[in-house]
C-alpha cells in the first residue's frame, strides 16, 4: 500500500481495480531492491554469501535480543544513517492481504467479490499488524544499507560477545571470571583489536554494584575480566559488556546465594512400569538460608529403600540450573517393588540429603518366556522329564498371565509337541511325557511357546545298555 502521507496514492480495498493492483506488491517490490543490497554486500566484502537468510538472522538476534538496542532501532526514533542499527523496527501500521469474499474471515461484503483478511466480521481490523521486533506484517523491519554492508565486511568490527559466559551461579563473594571478545559480521574474532572494552551489572538485585576491574583492552580481540565480585545476593543477573557504538553484548543470567541450606523434590517420583523411563522428571531444588536457588551444585540420586532390589539406571548425577533445579530425565528402576524411594545428595562439604515419597514399580509388558526347570538328560527308550517355564517382562520379572504353553522337540523334519501345559499366573510346568525318545542324540532343543513368546533349552538322548529296539517297522521316532 502506498504511503497518502507521503503523497502517496491511496488504496482502498473495496475497490476492486485497486485491490488487483495490490497484488503487484511485496516479493515483486522488495526482490529487486534487495538484490541491488545484497551486490553491494558482495561488493564491499570481496566474497559471495549465498542464501543470506541464515546472517539475516543472526543480525537481528544481536540487535533485537536486547531490549535496549531494540528501543534504540525503532523506526519511529529515526533512522539516522550515522546510527549502528542494521533493522529499523517498524512497530506501527499493519497490512492487507486481499481474500475472496465468502471466504474464512475476509471482510469485504457480499456485493463484491474481494475483501481483506481480518479478525472481526463485524468492521474490518487488519489480521497482520506491525509490533516490536519480529512481525507477520514488517518481518525484521527496514534495512540500513550502509550499516549492512559496513557489518557484512570481515574486516571491519560489529560486535562484541561473550567467549567465556558466567557460570549459571556461585557462592557469596565469589570471583566471576569472563571474557569478551571483538567480533566481525559473522562472529569470527578480530584478532587485531585492542579496543577498551567496559563491562557493568545487568538485572539481579536492586542496588548491588560490581566490583573488580570494569574496562580492560583487548589482547588479541578478546579482554578478560578475572576479578569481578558482586556485592549482593541475588537471581537473574546478567553481565552487560559495551565497546564504543558497537552491538552490546549481555552473558547467560546467574545467581549469587549464600552456601547450599536446603534440598526438596520439587517433582518427586511417580508410579512406573519396570525399566520405563518415571514421568515427569524428578526434580531436585536447592536453596540457601535466604530462599535463594543454588546453581551449579551437584545432585546424586540413589535409592534408599529398595522394596524390590531394583538397579536404578540413568543420569544420577546432575547440576543445578540458575533456577536451583537439577532435573532427572531419564532416571528407571528394573525391579518391580511396593514403596521405593529414593534419596538425593548435594555436592556441599556437609551434604544436604532427602528422601523422595514412595512410589511404585510395577511389571511391565510381556517380552520373555524363560526356563526355571530345564530338562534333564533322557535315557534312550525313556520319556522326558518335568520342566518349568515363567513369562516375565523384558526385566525379568514375573508376568501374571494365563494360556497354553505348547512343549516341542525337532523330529521327522519338523519341531513335534511333546505335550501342553496351562500357564497359571504365569508359571505352565509339564509333568513328564509320554513321548519316548529312541535315537541318541545331543543338544536336543526343548522349545516352550505362546503367541509372540518362545523359550528353549538343550538336553541329550543317552544309550542306554538295558534298552532293546523293539519296533523295527516305525519309520519315524524321537
Amino acid at each position: 500500500m502506498s504511503d497518502t502521507a507521503q503523497q502517496g496514492a491511496p488504496c482502498d480495498y473495496t475497490n476492486n481495480a485497486d485491490i488487483f493492483l495490490n497484488y503487484a506488491a511485496g516479493t515483486s517490490f522488495s526482490a529487486a531492491s534487495l538484490a541491488g543490497i545484497q551486490a553491494l554486500v558482495n561488493q564491499s566484502s570481496g566474497q559471495s554469501w549465498g542464501n543470506m537468510n541464515t546472517k539475516f538472522y543472526a543480525l537481528a538476534a544481536s540487535e533485537y535480543g536486547d531490549a535496549a538496542e531494540l528501543a534504540a532501532c525503532n523506526s519511529t526514533s529515526g533512522t539516522d544513517p550515522g546510527n549502528h542499527c542494521v533493522f529499523h523496527d517498524i512497530v506501527q501500521g499493519d497490512i492487507s492481504v486481499v481474500c475472496a469474499v465468502g471466504s474464512p474471515n475476509c471482510f469485504g461484503g457480499s456485493a463484491k467479490p474481494y475483501g481483506a483478511l481480518s479478525t472481526s466480521m463485524a468492521s474490518f481490523s487488519p489480521a497482520f499488524s506491525a509490533g516490536t521486533g519480529w512481525d507477520y506484517a514488517t518481518g525484521l523491519g527496514s534495512v540500513n544499507v550502509d550499516n549492512l554492508v559496513a557489518a557484512a565486511t570481515p574486516a571491519r568490527t560489529y560486535r562484541i560477545g561473550f567467549t567465556v559466559q558466567p557460570n549459571a551461579g556461585y557462592n557469596a563473594g565469589a570471583t566471576i571470571s569472563v571474557k569478551v571478545g571483538v567480533e566481525n559480521f559473522v562472529g569470527q574474532v578480530m584478532t587485531t583489536d585492542t579496543s577498551a572494552i567496559t563491562i557493568a551489572l545487568d538485572g539481579g538485585t536492586p542496588g548491588a554494584t560490581l566490583g573488580g576491574t570494569l574496562t580492560r583492552n583487548a589482547v588479541n580481540g578478546v579482554a578478560t575480566f578475572n576479578d569481578l565480585t558482586i556485592s549482593q545476593l541475588g537471581t537473574d543477573y546478567t553481565l552487560k559488556a559495551t565497546d564504543g557504538t558497537l552491538y552490546r553484548a549481555i552473558s547467560h543470567s546467574f545467581t549469587v546465594a549464600g552456601p547450599p541450606a536446603a534440598i526438596s523434590f520439587a517433582t518427586a517420583p511417580s508410579n512406573a512400569t519396570a525399566g520405563t523411563t518415571i514421568t515427569p522428571a524428578i526434580v531436585v531444588h536447592v536453596q540457601d538460608t535466604n530462599g535463594f536457588p543454588i546453581a551449579g551444585d551437584a545432585i546424586t540420586l540413589a535409592i534408599a529403600n529398595s522394596a524390590g532390589g531394583a538397579t536404578l539406571s540413568g543420569t544420577a548425577v546432575v547440576q543445578t540450573d540458575v533456577s536451583g533445579n537439577a532435573s532427572f530425565a531419564d532416571i528407571s528402576l528394573d525391579k518391580v517393588g511396593i514403596g521405593y524411594t529414593l534419596q538425593a545428595k548435594d555436592s556441599s562439604a556437609t551434604p544436604l540429603t532427602v528422601a523422595s515419597s514412595p512410589f511404585d514399580i510395577t511389571v511391565g509388558a510381556a517380552g520373555m518366556m524363560v526356563f526355571t526347570v530345564y530338562p534333564a538328560n533322557v535315557l534312550r527308550g525313556n520319556s522326558l522329564g518335568s520342566v518349568t517355564v515363567k513369562e516375565t517382562d523384558l526385566d525379568g520379572n514375573l508376568v501374571n498371565d494365563n494360556g497354553t504353553v505348547i512343549f516341542r522337540v525337532p523330529a521327522c523334519g519338523s519341531y513335534v509337541s511333546v505335550g501342553s501345559a496351562t500357564m497359571t499366573g504365569g508359571i505352565a510346568t509339564l509333568a513328564a511325557s509320554n513321548a519316548r525318545f529312541y535315537s541318541v542324540a545331543s543338544n536336543v532343543q526343548l522349545t516352550a511357546s505362546k503367541p509372540s513368546l518362545q523359550a528353549a533349552a538343550a538336553f541329550s538322548v543317552i544309550a542306554n545298555s538295558d534298552y532293546v529296539f523293539g519296533d523295527a517297522f516305525e519309520s519315524c521316532r524321537f
